[in-house]
């Protein structure tokens, strides 16, 4: 033991039970040798219960008599939970210690906190009025939480519902987000197109904004207009009941026309091509009008035959589109008699058909042959097909859909 070790008289019970408490020392110090003794001033003199209850002054000690008195009040029939508690006071100090050597080790961290704490509560005190009114409303919704206990316990009994309820929804939403990524990737680029839009509808918002302004009247005006208009469509009711026999059979022929749109509408653009064609004539400055129009130079135009020539190609019944391949040859409604040779323009007839103009009949209309004269090939144009009826020539019925063509002529 070392020589500057210390003793003391401690008392282990109340009843007066005593021991000697050592401290060793410095271990590197000076040893007391074998039958030493200690030092005097080494020694320190044992502090008795009652020296320290004597210097309390009367007040102090009636005020410890009290608590003393109140706790033992606060203890009866609790001896089985302070011998419990005084059993885990080994445990709990363990615990304390550790706790208090993590707080040493960061005892700048502490110090920091409780200067923190100390500018908290500065705050606080300087604030006393709104902490007072934290306090006030803090009891106002304990007060009503405490009021209403009943539906916070149905709450908390439906708390555990809910969670699986949410839980579902979780996972239906994550499946969601999942199948909706790749619309979401695909929108990208017309969500990046959809800014530009809006910022150019910024500018119709004015009138936008004054459309619907203007709503106002013609909305009001429609809580008498719309049932009028409704009862005029009820009452009309019977008189477009009257136009079925009638459109069951214009509704055919309308069909059937709708067939020739790109005919007819060529024929309108051309009669207007035709009649606006203009020239300057002697004498006048104003220009003039006139139709163009082509003939065919052909035997049929220059004479009458008593039978149809080889040359001729009827046609009253063209199928729609024939005319887009005219290059090739039009179809022929009549195709028998494409055999027949064409017969000698005659001889020059006095005063109807000079020599001269027969000469150049022959050069130009016969290619100076009278006979075999050049003619288009001869095509038989397919059959309509009429509501599943073939025919040579459209033939329509009452509730026709249109015409169609069909097989061609066997």
């Amino acid at each position: 033991m070392s020589k500057d070790a210390r003793a003391i008289l401690r008392q282990k019970t109340l009843l007066g039970e005593t021991y000697v408490e050592l401290t060793p020392g410095s271990p590197n110090g000076p040893k007391i040798p074998e039958n030493g003794r200690l030092g005097t001033t080494q020694v320190s003199d044992t502090v008795e219960l009652d020296e320290i209850f004597r210097a309390l002054d009367p007040e102090t000690r009636k005020a410890f008599q009290t608590w003393q008195q109140t706790l033992a009040q606060a203890i009866d029939g609790r001896g089985r939970d302070l011998s419990d508690a005084l059993g885990n006071l080994a445990p709990f100090a363990t615990d304390t210690e550790k706790i208090l050597r993590i707080l040493n080790s960061q005892k700048a961290a502490v110090r920091q906190a409780v200067r923190n704490t100390g500018v908290v509560f500065d705050a606080l005190s300087e604030r006393d009025g709104q902490l007072a009114s934290l306090i006030t409303n803090s009891n106002r919704v304990f007060a009503t939480t405490a009021a209403r206990d009943r539906e916070l316990a149905d709450a908390i009994r439906a708390l555990p519902t809910f969670e699986r309820e949410s839980k579902t929804t979780v996972e239906r939403l994550e499946r969601f987000s999942t199948n909706a990524n790749p619309v979401v990737e695909d929108l990208r680029p017309a969500a990046r197109e959809l800014s530009p839009t809006l910022q150019s509808l910024s500018d119709l918002a004015p009138d936008a904004k004054a459309f619907f302004r203007d709503l106002g009247p013609l909305i009001t005006v429609s809580k008498t207009g719309l049932p009028a208009v409704q009862e005029f469509v009820h009452e009309l009711r019977p008189l477009l009941g009257e136009f079925d026999p009638f459109l069951a059979q214009l509704n055919p022929i309308l069909d059937g026309a709708g067939l020739y749109k790109g005919e007819l509408t060529a024929f309108f653009a051309n009669v207007v091509a035709a009649t606006q064609a203009t020239g300057s004539t002697a004498g006048s400055r104003d220009p003039v009008h006139y139709l163009r129009t082509t003939n065919p130079l052909n035997p049929e135009t220059l004479a009458q035959y008593t039978n149809r020539v080889g040359t001729n190609r009827p046609n009253p019944y063209q199928l729609p589109g024939a005319f887009l391949n005219l290059k090739d040859g039009l179809p022929s409604f009549e195709t028998r008699h494409c055999g027949n040779t064409t017969p000698v323009l005659g001889a020059p007839v006095a005063g109807l058909l000079p020599e001269e103009l027969r000469s150049r009949v022959l050069r130009f209309a016969f290619a100076g042959a009278e006979t075999n004269v050049p003619a288009p090939p001869c095509k038989q144009q397919p059959r309509y097909n009429v509501s599943g009826k073939i025919t040579q020539f459209p033939q329509v019925d009452a509730n026709v859909d249109g015409l169609k063509a069909g097989l061609p002529q066997p």
